[in-house]
């Protein structure tokens, strides 16, 4: 029962009974004040005719008796008039019926009235003729009481409507501040966190609001110290003290997520190297050594300011690494770009400085160890040609087209001749059993070699085929579904372009709705860039799976980005490196596993980590209680039939 109810009811119980007691008292008063005044006019009434009657001995005149009798009739509310000798017979009488069939029986039972009687002896001369007697009929003074209750309950009632309509308006006005109180606490549950500005000017409720918005503010401020500490943990791990740039952790990490499954990125790697660096700490010592290698760093900052996909990390005291977006041509272009800007800022006690490069191509299912090998390759074949020298090491072997013409050409068959198709890899909790089944697309070239998606995505982004890829995905997924038996659910991961296309949300909501109707449940993530670069969208799209059963989560989990996503979206599910959660269990980055376990727990959001290789890593992993792991030392990718 709501308060309102509950103060109405004992409103209306006190009104209740103050209308009772008033009405009783009234009752009480007004019946003994009519049945008083009745008997005084009935005996003045009395009085008065018999004084006539015998001033003027027409005791025995029957004519002026009916004359008296029919006067009083007239002029007052009387059932009788009679004339009585001293041996009961009646001289003379006029009586009339009194009617009260306008007052309930109810009523009259509840104020009973006696008819009054008033009585006057008659003389004819000195002798006693005989006893007048006038009776009033209570009728009367019933229709003044009922007349009277029924203006009183309407008065009451409308005093009583008034009051509940002012007690609805201060109580919906008072309370105003406990439903949004109320709105804070289920905000809380949900993870979200919202404070009252205006607070309210009742005491009792002005304290409550003061403490609900102390204690948001509180547990507010353990998820921002939480971010903090995964931020300082970035900073720990991956970045070298001395230039500013990420370490070699860093670039591993990079490199982990370019080559991963579900990787849509196609470019190279370049690995510089200082020469003669050594040689000039020795001769002009270690600060003209230090300041060749900040004009490196400057050029490098450069560079990755302007093209927010391009990543630079130290990797050694003389080498430096340079990830970008570009194949061997634009790899080249930019080795050369910045040999010329080096050569520029060296001063002539840094003449003997140089550059040489070499570079490796970098793409999705690319093994991070082989990219790694070809780099050095690369690396060691322009050492040996000597100052400002470059190489790129390795040629893909698969066969793919030359050209936007022939690429586009390419994806009309594959589109036309369902040339794509789907493979999926398990993800197991802590126990190893499968909880979902990722899945990725997958398209063979001429020879049948297998070529990952982080190939031709990009170029489907380019030629405007993303859309045409993504409902293939769909399609695909749609038949599996057809083909049923599929009691673990399956995961698609949402390209960040997805994101900028609306065209898509058809299909997309469509999928949606069939699997729902199917009883089979999907899990759908993005990565932590695309909230980034649309967060709208992502809300929305993640409501949107939510809303409909389904599982959301995020996927590439990024501790360069605040955690607010978190929060925002509210997923079911993190994925992140295997290997990131591993450096943030180490000594010097103390607390950081535990600062994301916090924030993730507390919003009941489970970690699954990715590219978990290595049965030792995997250890570590379940050690720490991560509960969900995903990698080829697990289970490779299977093809869906």
């Amino acid at each position: 029962m709501t308060l309102f109810k509950q103060i109405a009811l004992i409103v209306s119980m006190g009104v209740m009974v103050l209308l009772v007691l008033i009405s009783l008292d009234n009752f009480q008063r007004t019946s003994h004040f009519l049945e008083s005044q009745m008997q005084t006019s009935a005996q003045d009434v009395a009085t008065t005719l018999g004084i006539a009657i015998s001033t003027t001995n027409s005791g025995n005149d029957k004519a002026a008796l009916e004359t008296y009798f029919n006067a009083m009739f007239d002029s007052g509310y009387y059932s009788r008039i009679q004339l009585v000798r001293a041996d009961s017979s009646i001289i003379h009488m006029k009586e009339r019926a009194m009617s009260v069939d306008s007052i309930p029986d109810w009523f009259i039972e509840l104020v009973p009235l006696a008819p009054a009687v008033g009585k006057a002896t008659i003389r004819q001369g000195w002798v006693v003729l005989g006893t007048l007697e006038v009776s009033i009929h209570p009728a009367l003074a019933y229709a003044e009481l009922y007349q009277n209750i029924k203006r009183s309950l309407a008065w009451f009632a409308l005093l009583f409507f008034l009051i509940l309509c002012v007690l609805w308006f201060d109580l919906h006005v008072l309370l105003r501040p406990l439903k949004k109180v109320r709105d804070q606490a289920e905000a809380i549950h949900e993870n979200r966190f919202i404070k009252q500005t205006k607070l309210p000017k009742t005491t009792e409720l002005r304290s409550v609001v003061i403490a609900m918005n102390h204690m948001i503010g509180k547990v507010q401020q353990v998820f921002n110290d939480q971010e903090q500490t995964l931020a300082r943990c970035q900073t720990l791990i991956y970045k070298d003290e001395a230039t500013g740039l990420g370490n070699r952790k860093y670039l591993l990490s990079q490199l982990v997520k370019l080559t991963a499954e579900e990787s849509t990125f196609s470019g190279s790697i370049i690995l510089f190297k200082i020469g003669n660096l050594k040689e000039i700490s020795d001769q002009y010592g270690y600060e003209k050594a230090d300041l060749c290698v900040e004009k490196l760093v400057a050029i490098l900052n450069g560079r990755i300011s302007e093209e927010l996909e391009e990543h630079c990390a130290r990797m050694s005291e003389d080498e430096f690494a340079l990830v970008l977006p570009s194949d061997k041509q634009g790899a080249g272009q930019a080795a050369n770009e910045i040999f010329a800007s080096f050569k520029e800022k060296l001063s002539s006690q840094l003449a003997s400085a140089y550059l040489v490069a070499g570079s490796a191509s970098v793409q999705a299912g690319s093994e991070t160890g082989a990219v790694l090998a070809q780099l050095d390759m690369g690396l060691s074949q322009a050492i040996s040609e000597g100052v400002y020298a470059y190489r790129h090491a390795g040629e893909t072997p698969l066969v793919l087209p030359q050209g936007k013409s022939e690429w586009r050409q390419w994806f009309k068959d594959k589109l036309a001749n369902n040339g794509f198709y789907l493979v999926a890899q398990p993800v197991f909790d802590g126990s190893r059993q499968i909880i979902q089944r990722e899945l990725f697309i997958r398209v063979n070239d001429e020879k049948g070699q297998l070529v990952p998606a982080g190939v031709f995505i990009p170029m489907a982004q380019v030629l405007g085929y993303a859309l045409a890829v993504d409902r293939m995905v769909f399609k695909l997924l749609d038949n599996i579904l057809s083909e049923g038996g599929n009691p673990i659910p399956f995961a698609i991961n949402l390209s960040n372009s997805f994101f900028q296309k609306a065209d898509a949300l058809e299909d997309f909501t469509a999928l949606l709705d069939h699997f729902q109707a199917k009883g089979q449940q999907l899990c759908v993530e993005a990565s932590h860039q695309a909230f980034l670069k649309s967060p709208q969208m992502f809300r929305k799209i993640a409501s949107a799976v939510k809303s409909k059963g389904h599982r959301f989560g995020i996927d590439h989990l990024d501790l360069n980005i605040s955690m607010d996503v978190l929060q925002a979206v509210q997923p079911v599910y993190v994925k992140a490196s295997a290997r990131l959660l591993d450096d943030m269990s180490e000594n010097k980055a103390t607390g950081a596993y535990q600062a994301l376990s916090t924030l993730t727990s507390a919003l009941d959001i489970q970690i699954i980590a990715v590219g978990v290789d290595k049965q030792e890593l995997a250890d570590k992993l379940l050690a720490l209680g991560v509960n969900g792991m995903q990698g080829n030392l697990l289970a490779d990718a299977e093809l869906l039939m």
